[in-house]
């Protein structure tokens, strides 16, 4: 018959009366200070949740904005629920009319629409035609 190896801390209730977790790691997150995860016996200790909280407070920096054409293209893309043609919208506002496309940022989010960028791009669209005639 086999014989089972023996941990040296114990049994597992032994284990976690002394508050500790496989490969004798403490549990530190029973007392707030910090969040523990346990994934096959690896622990990865996580933020804190007032470091959490802090970071989106502060709100995101996108280190490679270099222009203030692109900060507002970014922003539009974000506003409107497109992140994946944040390019175009960072086109946009480098090459129209910024009043343009502030009208049409004001009037998508004035609306209900479930595809803002469709009809963000319809709205800069109409208001071009108008211009133009």
């Amino acid at each position: 018959m086999a014989s089972k190896k023996k941990s040296p801390h114990g049994s597992l209730l032994a284990r976690r009366k002394m508050g500790m977790l496989r490969g004798g790691m403490p549990v530190l997150a029973k007392y707030g200070i910090l969040l523990v995860l346990v994934l096959r016996s690896r622990v990865r200790i996580m933020k804190s949740l007032k470091q959490i909280i802090d970071g989106k407070q502060k709100g995101e920096k996108n280190k490679y904005v270099t222009r203030e054409y692109q900060d507002f293209g970014y922003r539009l893309a974000m506003e409107l629920g497109d992140p994946g043609h944040k390019s175009l919208y960072i086109k946009l506002a480098k090459e129209e009319d910024r009043a343009v496309l502030e009208a049409c940022r004001r009037f998508v989010m004035d609306s209900n629409a479930d595809n803002k960028g469709a009809l963000f791009m319809w709205k800069l669209k109409e208001m071009k035609k108008r211009i133009v005639t």
